[in-house]
């Protein structure tokens, strides 16, 4: 299970930020679906 830390969360806004879609997806495949609902809070 991989923790949403800051570091985390800031780590997946930079790669956004570049605008890099394959990149993005990568961390996205091995999180649960409550889980990506609760980083796309955090995102928001």
């Amino acid at each position: 299970m991989i923790e949403l830390t800051k570091e985390y969360i800031e780590n997946l806004k930079n790669i956004i930020a570049d605008k890099d879609d394959a990149k993005a997806k990568e961390p996205l495949k091995d999180l649960y679906p409550a889980d990506i609902a609760e980083l796309y809070e955090e995102l928001n």
